[in-house]
């Protein structure tokens, strides 16, 4: 049994004629009925009901169909590896955030003819199970630094490791209805006063920034909302006093005459910013390109 025989078969089957399938196949008609024939013969196995009207699939022959299909589109997908080596590809996972926005673009000005890029937004456990079952290379994550020790656990038990490309401090974002929105800075105790707006919980983000301070002072009380949505935080900043907890990077999705980011003083700890890939695999040049540019904008 060949390619050239599943090819024949799955033709005839799909026009239900043998006559049609000699032209689509650019051969005779006796040379189809030969190939199903040898076929049928090989396989010990009645493909097709034959009348004046055409051909039909026999029970057994709709079973083979089914596998044929398989093995001829398995095929294709085989030949198509090679022509897929001039057009690199990068797969990558990060939380929600428009600097990585920003750097997708960059890096489609810079390679656009040569790869073709695969990007998923979620939350840890969506990045982690990517990059674990190969569906991305690398993911893009911030965790807070006293949550190191247990994110390299659990990376650990997952078979991942964590690259660090950068450390940031942590900042206010308020906007111009904000009773702080004229001030440089801030104090921890100033952040008492204020309403705060959340991102849904996430045990290795930023977000437990606020938790890790209720922790200390009272300020549960201080969150209006929680919520997953970046237009939402963008929105209650721009019309509202509420404030939210971020990252101090060069780039931020913030940078506007509208919204100012303020520095915390006593600060509790900084962000780690970074990667994580499988354990023990070299990253493709086409990842290392994508931080490379990612450590211009933060």
């Amino acid at each position: 049994m060949d390619l050239r025989q599943l090819q024949y078969f799955i033709t005839v089957a799909d026009k239900k004629s043998i006559n049609k399938s000699a032209q689509i196949l650019y051969t005779t008609q006796p040379n189809v009925s030969k190939v199903i024939s040898s076929l049928e013969k090989e396989l010990d196995i009645k493909l097709f009901d034959r009348s004046n009207r055409g051909v039909k699939l026999t029970n057994k022959g709709k079973e083979v169909y089914d596998y044929a299909n398989e093995i001829l589109k398995n095929h294709k997908m085989i030949l198509s590896l090679n022509k897929e080596k001039s057009r690199q590809t990068l797969n990558i996972s990060s939380y929600p955030s428009n600097v990585m926005s920003e750097v997708i673009c960059d890096y489609y000005n810079s390679y656009n003819n040569k790869t073709t890029i695969n990007f998923i937004e979620g939350r840890i456990e969506n990045i982690t199970e990517n990059v674990k079952c190969h569906k991305s290379e690398i993911g893009i994550i911030y965790t807070l630094k006293n949550k190191r020790s247990c994110f390299n656990n659990f990376l650990e038990y997952e078979n991942l490791e964590y690259k660090e490309i950068a450390t940031r401090k942590i900042c206010l974002y308020v906007g111009k209805n904000n009773k702080f929105f004229n001030r440089e800075n801030i104090t921890i105790k100033e952040l008492l006063t204020l309403k705060f707006v959340q991102r849904d919980k996430d045990i290795f983000s930023i977000e437990n920034y606020l938790v890790h301070i209720n922790k200390k002072i009272e300020m549960k009380k201080n969150i209006n909302f929680v919520t997953n949505s970046d237009n939402l935080v963008f929105e209650l900043l721009l019309r509202t006093d509420i404030a939210t907890i971020g990252i101090d990077l060069k780039y931020s999705e913030y940078n506007n005459d509208a919204i100012k980011r303020l520095e915390i003083k006593d600060q509790l700890e900084n962000v780690s910013i970074g990667f994580i890939k499988r354990k023990g695999e070299n990253i493709t040049s086409e990842a290392f390109k994508f931080i490379e540019l990612l450590k211009t904008k933060i």
